[in-house]
Formats: C-alpha cells, structure tokens, sequence
C-alpha cells in the first residue's frame, strides 16, 4: 500500500519539469507528504506546462469536509477499468497530471515501512488525475489522486499494488490532454520495469503524521 511520499529537492522542480514556470508559494520540502496535503502537481495549461498546488485526494462531491478521502482512500485510483467508470474516465482522458516526486513509501503487508526510489534520489514523476471540490464555504479546491497498477517483481513480495511511475519519454504524452486514446494511456500505465527503483527497508516513524527530517528515507537492516 501506498499512501506517503516525499518531495524534497524543491530547488530542481521547476527545472525538472517545467522550466518557464514557477513554484507555487509556500512550497516546502518534505520527506512525509500525507493524504489532504497541498503539494505541487504538473499540469498542462493554455499550451505550456505550470507548476500548480493541489490537495492529494478526491473529495466526494456532496462531502462535508475531508474526512472522505480516508474513507474511501480516494488518494489512490487503479488504472484497471477506469475507463469503465463515469466518474473517472474524463478524467483520465482530458484531466491527467505529473506528481512529481522524491519518492514513496509503501508499507508492507506485516505493516513494515520501506521506501522507494531512483538509485541517485533525482525527481520522478507518478501518473496523476485531478478535480475540484468545492467546500461548504464555496471555495473550489484542486484536488488529486496517484494511480497505481499491479506491483512489480521488485515490490509484489511487500505489496500488490504501486502507483504509476511514468517514464521521462511519456511525461509529455501523459501530461497533453489531447492523447485520450484508451491504448495509448494503458500502454504508459504499465508497472515500472525492475530496477527501475531501489526498494529499502526504512523505520516505521513515517507512519506518524507530523514525522519529518532525512531520517525517514534512511535505509535499516
């Protein structure tokens, strides 16, 4: 299961993946980004990549507040017949989006922390969708969810699920909303192959929300 990442190298982002844009205000570094959490997503707006601020998670319409998101554990979304459903299949057709990371951590089936990453620690990016809530108050929030597929062989012993990791070949493919075409987007959400990844066993501390600090991604026997 999936459902912490980090996104640290705040320095590089813009650089990374969108290079005329900047960062939204108030981004900060962090080795411990949870469910209902603002973090930065990519986009593809008026025919060039920005850099927006989102809430990880979809809120169901009618929700109060976001308490859903837990529920309903709408912070992650399988790529396996999301075509087939209303709510989902104009999103991934028209509203895909990068999120870009550090890494992620998956907690195991006996509920051990370990923590996924590019063997130099570089930015990547998870395949994204994204929608709006809008609040009791009236405030229209932009909302995501990181889709994930079957788990890999580096990581089906620990989990059977792991998000999308998009190849840096198809960011622009996955990322224009004018491919829609149901092949071509499966074809990008297949697992990652093995080695793409460095998979390290990592102390359960993550777990805690208000967790932060390097510690957390440091590896342990």
């Amino acid at each position: 299961m999936m459902a912490r990442y980090t996104l640290y190298d705040i320095s590089r982002l813009s650089k990374r993946f969108a290079p005329d844009a900047g960062v939204p205000r108030g981004t900060k570094p962090s080795y411990n980004i949870l469910p209902v959490q603002s973090s930065p997503i990519i986009v593809h707006s008026n025919n060039k990549l920005t850099i927006d601020s989102a809430m990880w998670g979809f809120v169901q319409p009618n929700a109060h507040d976001t308490h859903a998101v837990f529920r309903y554990k709408s912070y992650t979304t399988k790529s396996e017949g999301i075509f087939s459903k209303p709510s989902l299949e104009q999103l991934i057709r028209r509203s895909r989006c990068l999120v870009p990371v550090n890494g992620f951590y998956i907690i195991a089936r006996d509920k051990q922390a370990y923590y996924a990453h590019r063997p130099d620690h570089s930015l990547f990016a998870l395949g994204g969708i994204q929608s709006t809530w809008t609040n009791p108050s009236g405030a229209h929030i932009v909302t995501f969810s990181i889709v994930t597929t079957t788990a890999n062989s580096d990581i089906e012993h620990l989990s059977d699920r792991m998000p999308v990791v998009i190849h840096p070949d198809d960011e622009t493919r996955w990322i224009n909303p004018v491919v829609d075409d149901m092949n071509t987007l499966y074809d990008i959400m297949r697992p990652c192959p093995p080695g793409v990844l460095v998979i390290q066993r990592v102390d359960n501390a993550q777990l805690t929300p208000k967790a932060q600090g390097p510690k957390l991604i440091q590896p342990i026997l």
